[in-house]
């Protein structure tokens, strides 16, 4: 099975929504604003796959915008993966 990745920089606080999906230290409009980013993702994935989950790296910077909220801070690379349909 072919798959593909393509990555976000994210605010290293969404890594425990995305990967426990807990989302009590989140704010209503980051939780919504991170649910819009995932929902792009899943819409614009590259032709022929489609959206299976975020791979959250251990690639960090300590001051990058956020894709999400496209504030400063501390960020991951979450790649989106895609597998072929």
């Amino acid at each position: 099975m072919k798959h593909q990745a393509t990555p976000y920089t994210i605010g290293e606080h969404f890594a425990t929504y995305v990967a426990y999906g807990d989302f009590d230290h989140l704010n209503d409009d980051e939780k919504s604003q991170f649910d819009d980013l995932e929902l792009s993702a899943r819409v614009n994935a590259p032709e022929g796959y489609h959206f299976a989950h975020w791979d959250i790296t251990d690639q960090r910077d300590e001051f990058a915008r956020c894709e999400a909220t496209d504030l400063m801070g501390a960020c991951l690379t979450f790649n989106a993966v895609y597998f072929q349909k």
